[in-house]
């Protein structure tokens, strides 16, 4: 079994061909290439734009497509996969993942021909649709035991679903309660349970997880659109999310994971979220530190991670993933912290590169049931 839950021999493995019943059965064989390539595409279509070849997208739809159609493909990806086998129920209809799917399609296409509220709509369909999905599973799971991670995915995707909405008011407030309501608080909460799981092989581990680190996280994400009234306050609730973040890194013993690079990535992604909430405390910009380099970094462990488990591969970072992570770092030490340049456009190039090549190279595990 998968360090998160999920068999690495899944019901379609063996199967020969390109079927339906594959994609639905494991829906990570069609949502992380969305993810993927969604994420390939607008970066392309935003160094366009930047660099003066045409107005494809502005600043708000950019925002809205990386982090629903991008992120959020991946994340419905991971959820549709682990979540149901993790919590002891029966996996989503394929009926339900196509429609996911072409919901997430419909959103990217709609953002690249420039209609905000028609992506709106899109996403905000998936997110309702994966919120109904998740919580009857996480209401039945929690009358067994309490589990703050299987408790944290319903109200992310209820933030999701409220950010959207809010897009239609004041795009700031939406974008705001997305990333850090929606989707940090979504990693944080996965990283919580899998991390100590993954980590307890390492040499003389002696980590674990951090009893208050969920609840405290949630308040301060999930009212993190308060903030925006005041700066002042924003900075003292940032300085707390850095702190409760770098508490439990130290809590995990992150320094050990220098061992195993899959692993260690996902605790870099975790870092990079601490290093964003304390470089906002001190006043400076960090949305790209959350997105560039937390939440992508984090992605391409994730990614990695589930495609060669469920791929017929070694559970390893190998040479294709060491190339991705490192194409996103450059770019979150350029865009993020301005260390290699001010040229945006290069740290788009760098971000996109990574993706469209994390979608060639695992091209094969998307289609096949095995490698061989």
């Amino acid at each position: 079994m998968d360090p998160v839950g999920v068999p690495l021999e899944s019901p379609t493995q063996g199967r020969k061909g390109y079927t339906v019943q594959r994609l639905t059965a494991d829906p990570w064989r069609l949502f992380f290439p969305l993810g993927f390539a969604a994420a390939a595409t607008t970066l392309g279509l935003w160094v366009a734009t930047l660099g003066g070849h045409g107005a494809w997208l502005t600043p708000g739809l950019h925002g809205v497509v990386m982090l629903w159609g991008a992120l959020g493909s991946a994340v419905i990806g991971f959820l549709l996969t682990a979540y149901p086998r993790q919590n002891g129920a029966e996996p989503p209809h394929g009926a339900l993942v196509l429609f996911l799917a072409l919901a997430q399609i419909a959103g990217v296409l709609l953002a690249a021909l420039q209609s905000l509220e028609g992506a709106l709509i899109s996403f905000g369909l998936a997110s309702a649709l994966c919120l109904l999905y998740t919580s009857p599973i996480a209401f039945r799971s929690l009358r067994r035991a309490w589990e703050p991670t299987t408790a944290a995915v319903p109200v992310s995707l209820l933030a999701s679903i409220g950010a959207l909405v809010w897009m239609n008011w004041d795009p700031r407030v939406g974008l705001e309660l997305g990333l850090h309501g929606y989707l940090i608080l979504l990693a944080v909460a996965l990283l919580d349970r899998v991390l100590p799981f993954f980590s307890r092989k390492l040499p003389d581990y002696a980590g674990g997880r951090q009893r208050f680190l969920l609840p405290v996280l949630a308040l301060l994400l999930l009212s993190r659109p308060l903030w925006l009234a005041s700066p002042a306050l924003m900075r003292g609730f940032d300085l707390m999310a850095a702190l409760t973040l770098v508490l439990q890194l130290a809590r995990l013993q992150a320094w050990r994971s220098w061992r195993q690079p899959l692993l260690l990535v996902l605790y870099l992604g975790l870092g990079w979220l601490a290093v964003g909430y304390l470089v906002h405390a001190l006043g400076q910009p960090a949305r790209h530190l959350w997105t560039v380099g937390g939440l992508s970094t984090l992605l391409v462990g994730f990614g990695t991670r589930v495609i060669r488990g469920h791929g017929g591969l070694e559970l390893k970072l190998g040479w294709g993933g060491a190339l991705a992570v490192g194409l996103v770092q450059v770019s979150a030490l350029q865009r993020g912290l301005g260390w290699l340049g001010a040229s945006w456009q290069w740290a788009g190039i760098l971000l996109a590169a990574a993706f469209l090549w994390l979608t060639l190279r695992f091209s094969r595990q998307f289609l096949f049931a095995r490698s061989s």
